[in-house]
């Protein structure tokens, strides 16, 4: 076998030693769970590790449904983006941990420019 049938062999094992790596470190970020909660309080999620939404409480609803419609408008409007903030954190999150996993197990060398 010359130097080159072996150096391709060898890439190919290292190749699936990386890939194996990765789907361990990215199915162990898509287990994980993110509970997050809007400022005002208004909002309470549950996010998946991939960024589905999973749960969405409003403990105060959309608010007091025994006031006219147009009442309401500011009230929803406040739950709504409520809950886009409670998302909106509990993916960036769940990003912040999945890059934080990934670069654990695949460190950066020094002097590496990729």
């Amino acid at each position: 076998m010359g130097d080159s049938a072996r150096e391709q062999e060898q890439f190919e094992r290292e190749l699936v030693e990386v890939r194996r790596r990765i789907n361990r470190v990215a199915e162990d970020c898509r287990r994980q769970e993110y509970r997050e909660s809007s400022v005002d309080g208004l909002a309470r999620v549950l996010v998946g590790g991939t960024g589905e939404v999973l749960d969405i409480v409003l403990p105060r609803g959309f608010g007091d449904l025994n006031r006219p419609a147009w009442a309401l408008g500011d009230e929803i409007d406040a739950a709504a983006r409520a809950i886009v903030s409670a998302v909106n954190a509990a993916r960036s999150r769940a990003a912040e941990v999945a890059a934080q996993r990934f670069s654990d197990e695949f460190p950066f060398e020094k002097g590496f420019r990729g």
